[in-house]
């Protein structure tokens, strides 16, 4: 779905952002650009790897999304094509 029906990659850095926050790491806005268009996997690995964070997976992930949904609740808006798209599948 996400980069489909949404763009999600403005909402994507803040939640893992804060889940770095959680674990005592700062994270910085630069950190972010190398990463850009790129999945959460690799936003999640590639900022813990700059800052010498080791992720784990399941439990990084899960609470990123948790994060993220928060966030995102009611905020993240469907691409235009999507509504014609849903036409054409009925």
């Amino acid at each position: 779905m996400d980069r489909f029906l949404v763009d999600s990659e403005a909402y994507i850095f803040e939640p893992i952002h804060l889940m770095f926050a959680e674990h005592g790491v700062t994270v910085k806005a630069e950190d972010k650009l190398p990463l850009i268009g790129t999945s959460e996997n690799s936003h999640i690995y590639g900022i813990g790897k700059l800052n010498g964070f080791a992720v784990y997976n399941e439990r990084d992930k899960a609470r990123t999304y948790a994060i993220y949904e928060e966030i995102t609740k009611a905020k993240l808006p469907a691409l235009p094509v999507v509504y014609d798209f849903i036409t054409l599948c009925k």
